[in-house]
């Protein structure tokens, strides 16, 4: 595709974002004493929540909340919290700059995880992992989401004492799963959907929330984001052939994913699995919808993959925009920063 004229920008951006993931690996710290709290706003929490999910898992004392959580109740967010990891994009988001401000006063050692240590977020922190190379000069994070995620999961992969090299494994996965997962949308030859979910839990929540929030920024479209097992309570009701579903599995929830996904089968021809090969399952049942897998490489653990994951979550949000009409370069009644009045 020729880089000029709507959506252009954006497409560029999904398709060349794996290259900025070993800088910013390259950039992440020491991840200061715990307990830790990992904070941001919209897609820099979805972040913040990604990496807390996985240090978690690895044995850290480590918990994410949205930066708001910070500014309304600082006594209640930031109870017990010896460490403050803010992250913003812009670095002068101004809920992220006031959880700064509040953590500082409660007396916690605060780490700035920007990509531009110049502006106010890294004035207020002792320490500061910046990423300028992550920047998207565009609305919506693309690039800058997955390589500040990447950079803390280096932190939280080097606090956790794990070899180097995690950013070298997701950049070697990189052009291949560039090639299935940017341009599988385009090629599937599906309508628009009249809807679209995102089933992810555990260490996929965030990812879940960002291709939510991705495809709702770009399309102006209906988009929601479930835990799996969460979907059948209710939302399940009003799922239609014209909606399209996305379940980014994983090992430890392949036995229940596999029989979620059979049963969306019945009720929607429009589903999609993003996982490990591993997980892939058995042969289609007769007579159902067959289901769209992208698998990333058995090389790159469920924990790590999460920067993979969000790849054909932002392209389908790029199609959906481009074929409802609207610019993805610029999204209706968006700003690259939100900034609050004092």
């Amino acid at each position: 595709m020729a880089q000029h004229g709507r959506g252009a920008w954006t497409r560029t951006l999904i398709e060349q974002q794996g290259e900025a993931w070993g800088d910013a690996a390259s950039q992440a710290g020491s991840l200061p004493s715990g307990p830790v709290l990992l904070t941001g706003s919209g897609s820099s929490y979805y972040a913040a929540l990604t990496a807390a999910a996985i240090g978690q898992r690895l044995g850290l004392t480590v918990e994410a909340r949205p930066a708001a959580d910070i500014v309304t109740e600082p006594a209640v967010a930031l109870k017990g919290i010896k460490a403050l990891v803010a992250v913003s994009r812009s670095g002068r988001t101004t809920e992220a700059v006031w959880a700064a401000e509040a953590a500082v006063a409660h007396g916690a050692y605060v780490v700035a995880a920007t990509c531009h240590p110049e502006r106010e977020l890294a004035a207020r922190a002792h320490a500061v992992w910046a990423a300028p190379s992550a920047e998207d000069d565009t609305v919506v994070m693309l690039r800058s989401f997955t390589s500040l995620l990447v950079l803390l999961q280096a932190a939280m992969a080097r606090a956790a004492g794990l070899r180097a090299g995690l950013a070298s494994a997701l950049q070697r996965a990189w052009p291949a799963w560039r090639d299935q997962a940017v341009r599988w949308g385009e090629e599937s030859g599906a309508p628009a959907p009249r809807r679209a979910v995102v089933l992810g839990g555990g260490v996929r929540w965030g990812i879940a929330l960002e291709g939510m929030l991705k495809a709702t920024e770009m399309s102006n479209q209906v988009v929601h984001a479930y835990v799996p097992l969460e979907y059948r309570h209710g939302p399940w009701g009003s799922l239609t052939a014209d909606d399209a579903v996305f379940v980014l599995t994983q090992q430890v929830t392949a036995v229940h994913d596999r029989q979620l996904v059979a049963d969306l089968r019945r009720r929607t021809p429009h589903v999609v699995v993003i996982g490990p090969p591993s997980t892939a399952g058995g042969p289609e049942d007769a007579g159902l919808p067959r289901v769209r897998r992208l698998c990333y490489p058995a090389g790159v653990g469920d924990l790590w993959a999460g920067p993979l994951v969000v790849v054909p979550l932002q392209a389908f949000a790029w199609w959906w925009a481009m074929a409802s009409g609207q610019d993805p370069d610029a999204p209706q009644n968006l700003q690259p920063v939100v900034k609050l009045d004092a």
